[in-house]
């Protein structure tokens, strides 16, 4: 069963649920279409935890602070070992 890494209570889980993934594609496109390097400006999100590194522009701020920043930096790289680096 996948739940959302997304908080709202009761739902929190380690897997990449198509809305959880689509939610933070979100994020990155508007940090992309605003002139942001979304690796760097992610980055510096995950490492201070100031909404600022964020863009307010398509709700993308508001969008990053239903994620819990710990368990989604923790998928994002799960995700890239699963799928990058050999066996």
């Amino acid at each position: 069963m996948s739940r959302s890494i997304i908080e709202n209570g009761e739902k929190r889980s380690k897997d990449w649920d198509k809305k959880s993934r689509t939610e933070f594609g979100k994020v990155i496109n508007a940090l992309k279409i605003r002139g942001y390097y979304p690796a760097g400006q992610l980055s510096e999100y995950f490492i201070s935890g100031e909404p600022i590194y964020i863009t307010n522009f398509d709700n993308a701020r508001s969008i990053m602070s239903k994620f819990n920043r710990h368990e989604l930096l923790d998928m994002i790289l799960q995700f890239y070992i699963d799928n990058s680096c050999e066996s």
